[in-house]
């Protein structure tokens, strides 16, 4: 294995555990295809607050996406966890 494959692997393995280590990545990620960003609160934008929490607390839905409901779950326990 020469250097650049171990560095690509090492680069890939570490993407992949960020992604995985948080379950809101996806959810998120359709609501910005929805035109939702961050310090978008204030125009009813806003990434967390105006999308990814209703979608987690099933009071808004979004075109095209399904999210499972372990998704969910595991997305609303970390926004319990960073929210005061």
């Amino acid at each position: 294995m020469n250097k650049f494959t171990a560095v690509f692997a090492v680069l890939t393995l570490t993407v992949s555990a960020s992604v995985s280590a948080n379950p809101c990545m996806s959810i998120a990620q359709a609501c910005m295809k929805e035109g939702y960003y961050k310090g978008g609160n204030t125009v009813g934008k806003g990434l967390i607050e105006d999308c990814v929490m209703p979608v987690v607390s099933k009071s808004k839905t979004l075109p095209n996406t399904a999210f499972s409901d372990s998704d969910l779950a595991n997305c609303g326990a970390v926004l319990k966890n960073k929210m005061p």
